[in-house]
């Protein structure tokens, strides 16, 4: 949504770079212990174009530490959705190949996967 090439490059840059209504929230009267709302506002992506975005967020926790947690939603993805990132070729090929050659195409566990269990229970 952002432009990023992948959603974690986003790490550890500031919020205000892509969504100034975020940051412009953080820093409002420290007084006021936790916010909950909703607007619509411009987000900005990486390669500086704008869209609209529909927000939810909360701000909560101390004056000294202030949290936001947040959802945001590019309201044209409900009008024309984005396009589709390319497959995984080399996934596709493989599957392809098993399928021609009448074997199972599909991923093979090693038996396991079940060994992280946290109880019997139910057994």
């Amino acid at each position: 949504m952002f432009g990023a090439a992948d959603e974690a490059s986003l790490l550890n840059h500031p919020v205000r770079n892509y969504l100034p209504l975020l940051a412009d929230a953080l820093s409002l009267n420290p007084e006021i212990d936790h916010i909950r709302t909703s607007a619509t506002t411009w987000a900005r992506r990486s390669d500086a174009t704008v869209f609209p975005a529909a927000t939810w967020f909360s701000i909560y926790g101390a004056r000294e530490q202030r949290n936001l947690a947040a959802m945001v939603d590019n309201p044209a993805d409900l009008v024309q959705p984005r396009g589709e990132s390319p497959s995984y070729s080399a996934r596709r090929s493989t599957v392809i190949d098993k399928y021609r050659k009448g074997q199972d195409p599909s991923g093979q566990y090693n038996g396991h996967y079940d060994t992280g269990k946290i109880s019997e229970i139910g057994k």
